[in-house]
């Protein structure tokens, strides 16, 4: 049986505008953007958009207008089965940008100066 390992990081803008989410990994990304929540039981119920290849190199890229104080959901996980390994999402935008990952890991990114997180895709 193949194995898709993902991580869902809660994301929150303080700004609306432009956003965007950019892995950086030896390994093939794909990312998926929810509007507030995902049903396991319908992955396509609030999807937002999703992205394969737009950053280059076998990373997503995806860019899209936000509102401010609304959480969304990022959806990283591999275009292949049974593949683990460590990513880098870069987030840019006008302000800053606060990723939630599980339940007691919280980082603010500066949007403005690129800033970006390393989170482990193993699970």
């Amino acid at each position: 049986m193949s194995d898709y390992h993902y991580h869902a990081i809660a994301v929150q803008v303080f700004k609306t505008g432009p956003y965007s989410f950019i892995s950086s990994s030896r390994i093939d990304t794909y990312g998926c953007f929810y509007n507030s929540f995902v049903d396991p039981t319908n992955p396509y119920r609030s999807l937002v958009t999703f992205d394969d290849d737009s950053g280059g190199n076998q990373q997503f890229q995806i860019s899209l207008g936000l509102e401010s104080r609304k959480t969304y959901v990022l959806m990283v996980t591999t275009y292949a089965p049974n593949v683990t390994g460590l990513f880098t999402i870069t987030a840019v935008g006008p302000a800053s940008v606060g990723l939630r990952y599980e339940d007691n890991f919280i980082i603010w990114l500066t949007t403005t100066t690129s800033e970006s997180i390393e989170i482990s895709i193993i699970i």
